[in-house]
């Protein structure tokens, strides 16, 4: 701030250049200059005229008034602006009446908010929305609110205050007073306000944020989205999930009343074995018949909230493999009266048969005979022994070999003979193994993945129960082999639990194995009434017969003087496409219910799981852990780019509004009527804008006329003369051609 000793004028100061002087035939009775009064006289050393160009003439300081320059805030080419301060008293006055204090509270108010708003987005940003208590769009709501109106207001005041120190700093239009004391109205306002400036003043930064505040709530309140994540819940029941650790369902025991049976040794020695009888247990006998369906099978898992994960775990299970072994199969021709369909008693006929066998399972017809009755166009064999198997003679754990010889369908369509007809085999076994189970259950739907493991019989396992009856049990070895059950039907002996163990035969298999989340016991046991009655089940309802002697299955099904003598299962393996699918389902199914079959004995030694984990695992059960679907609060913080930018500009604005108005050394009146009122326009200026409104031309002579908010005795008053343009239409009014 700068001050110089100049004397008083007769005229408000006006910027130099910045208003010419009014023509020489202008009338200037219409001149708006005031002189000084007596008493402004009365206090000078001297009378003094305008001063000439370059001379200064020095006089005693006025106790009423302080002269000063102001040099701040002027355009580029902008002459320096020597102006009259305010009026002491009345300078104090308006410094007591007139502040910043509300703006610069509300200023600060919409500070607080705004990092209240950015420390409520940062914190709650992946949280769960149920954490916070109040809703967080209601308290985004309230602090936008709060942040925008606070803020709002303040720009307003500046606004008005700028219309004030616009004309300060050099004259302009009335219509510049309107347009900034509009601006602070409102959005509309500005709108008009940044057309008129275009651009040409830092004032237009007020007027863009009053207009950008309209977006500021929209745009905080589409900066909270929401994601859902599963997270762990302790709240509800612990999932479980079955795992087969010991299978022991069905019904398998002797039947004294049958009697015994006597079986001979190598050394000649006879030792008699009891006939046993079975009842299979009904979930099994469903999980079979399922399995020649399409039907699903799914084990009986518990997850109340419907997602849920499980640890990695082994469990048995039932495997399925199936290879081809048309090259096994044995042709051979004969003389007959029948094939594999026995030909009824009324019908005696005596033809050339070209029969296919695998030695447990065989297809014979008559070469030229092609009568549908008397054909057989698929048979189904099945043996529990892997020596009398194919291609499983190795397998210990076998519970049924299946093979499977079938003529191609020409010569079911009728359009080859029997013996020019294809021929395939197929061999397919159930066994007990080992399976990996990886599950998950999302929205109550159980996914699981299962890999079977390399699996081996523990050695000496389902051996005789009683110590006497060892002897017995190898003369049984001598004919079953590796088997699990007696095949010629000849009886059975108490035996203890066929014990299975992991046996990783490659890479894959250790991979699996070495999970170290893996939850896996040692061994894996099914007891003897499980094995028995399912192995007599497959036998006596799949294949109709005894023991390890049932019958074969046809297509199409013969009928006997007896009527019809074939399973329901035949049509299932003559109609499937894919055998190997066929036989994967049934696997499933049967290991779907060995797991819930199955449950954790505590007395079974062969089980190494520490108590610790029998504890965690009760009954077969796998506990998992429980998730429930939480929805969590996703800031998108691009959305908050404009609104937090807007702030800043308007945090801005009010500091430069503020800090210009001291400099101006301007009493902030903002918008207040009264000091509007105070220090309106001069009394000629009055007289100017009543006679165009007269005319109806108001608004074109506001636009014309000129101010200065310039100061006389009695303080700070806008002072008006008509500009060039109001020079000229007055000039054309007064001098008409």
């Amino acid at each position: 701030m700068e001050y110089h000793n100049v004397p008083l004028q007769d005229s408000p100061p006006l910027a130099t250049g910045a208003v010419t002087s009014p023509p020489a035939n202008q009338d200037h009775s219409r001149s708006t200059s005031v002189s000084p009064s007596p008493t402004q006289s009365a206090t000078g050393s001297e009378n003094y005229q305008n001063p000439t160009q370059g001379q200064v003439k020095s006089h005693k300081r006025n106790t009423s008034s302080r002269i000063f320059t102001f040099d701040h805030f002027k355009g580029k080419n902008g002459p320096k602006v020597e102006t009259r301060g305010l009026l002491s008293e009345e300078y104090k006055e308006g410094k007591r009446r007139y502040n910043w204090r509300s703006e610069i509270l509300l200023g600060s108010l919409a500070v607080a908010s705004a990092l209240a708003i950015i420390l409520l987005f940062v914190f709650s940003d992946g949280h769960p929305l149920d954490s916070f208590k109040i809703p967080m769009g209601l308290v985004i709501a309230a602090l936008g609110a709060i942040t925008r109106g606070a803020l709002a207001f303040a720009i307003g005041a500046c606004l008005a205050q700028e219309k004030w120190n616009w004309l300060r700093r050099k004259p302009d239009s009335l219509a510049s007073f309107q347009k900034f004391d509009e601006a602070s109205r409102g959005p509309m306002g500005s709108i008009q306000l940044l057309y008129w400036l275009n651009i040409r003043h830092w004032a237009t930064v007020g007027a863009l944020v009053t207009v950008l505040l309209l977006g500021f709530d929209p745009l905080l309140q589409g900066a909270i989205s929401y994601e859902g994540h599963l997270v762990d819940s302790q709240d509800l029941l612990p999932p479980t999930i079955p795992y087969g650790g010991r299978l022991n369902a069905g019904s398998y025991a002797p039947n004294p009343s049958s009697g015994v049976h006597g079986v001979t040794g190598k050394d000649n020695m006879t030792f008699p074995f009891e006939d046993y009888s079975s009842i299979p247990d009904l979930k099994m006998a469903s999980a079979i018949y399922d399995g020649f369906t399409d039907a699903p099978s799914a084990v009986d898992f518990h997850c109340v909230s419907g997602n849920c994960t499980f640890p990695p775990f082994l469990s048995l299970g039932v495997c399925s493999s199936c290879n081809d072994v048309t090259r096994f199969l044995n042709r051979t021709k004969e003389a007959t009266t029948q094939g594999t369909v026995p030909s009824p008693s009324t019908i005696m006929l005596t033809d050339n048969y070209t029969k296919y066998s695998l030695g447990y399972v065989k297809l014979s017809n008559a070469d030229t005979l092609h009568e549908h009755s008397l054909s057989a166009y698929m048979v189904v064999g099945a043996t529990s022994s892997p020596a009398k198997s194919v291609s499983f003679k190795d397998n210990d754990r076998l519970i049924a070999a299946l093979g499977v010889i079938e003529a191609a369908d020409t010569y079911e369509k009728h359009e080859t003979w029997w013996n020019e007809t294809a021929v395939r085999a197929t061999e397919c076994a159930l066994y007990f193994c080992i399976k990996r189970f990886d599950a998950l259950v999302t929205k109550s739907d159980l996914k699981e993945t299962e890999t079977p493991i390399g699996t081996k019989r523990v050695q000496d396992s389902y051996g005789p129960a009683r110590a006497g009856d060892r002897q017995k049990f190898e003369v049984m070895r001598e004919k079953i082999g590796g088997g699990l059950m007696f095949n010629d039907g000849n009886g059975d002996l108490p035996r203890e639990d066929l014990r299975l163990e992991p046996d990783p035969a490659g890479d894959e298999d250790r991979r699996h194995l070495n999970d170290t989340d893996l939850v896996a016991p040692a061994t894996f046991n099914v007891s003897q009434s499980a094995v028995g009655s399912m192995i007599s089940f497959i036998w006596k309802e799949l294949f109709l017969g005894d023991s390890g002697t049932g019958l074969p299955l046809i297509w199409p099904p013969y009928q006997a003087n007896q009527g019809f003598f074939q399973s329901s299962v035949s049509q299932a393996f003559h109609d499937s496409r894919d055998l190997s699918a066929t036989m994967q389902r049934l696997a499933t199914g049967m290991t779907n219910w060995a797991r819930d079959a199955s449950s954790s004995d505590a007395d079974n030694a062969t089980t190494t799981m520490t108590a610790q984990e029998q504890q965690q695992h009760p009954q077969g059960q796998m506990l998992g852990t429980q998730q429930t679907w939480t929805l969590h609060i996703k800031i998108r913080w691009p959305y908050t780019s404009l609104p937090f930018a807007t702030l800043l500009a308007g945090f801005a604005f009010v500091f430069l509004s503020i800090r210009e108005t001291r400099k101006l050394n301007m009493v902030p009146w903002k918008g207040d009527v009264i000091a509007t009122m105070t220090h309106a326009l001069d009394a000629e200026a009055r007289d100017q804008l009543r006679s165009a409104a007269r005319e109806g031309q108001v608004r074109q002579t506001s636009k014309t006329l000129v101010l200065n908010f310039a100061e006389s005795n009695q303080g700070l008053e806008l002072r008006a003369h008509q500009g060039e343009q109001g020079q000229q239409q007055v000039k054309a009014k007064t001098f008409p051609r």
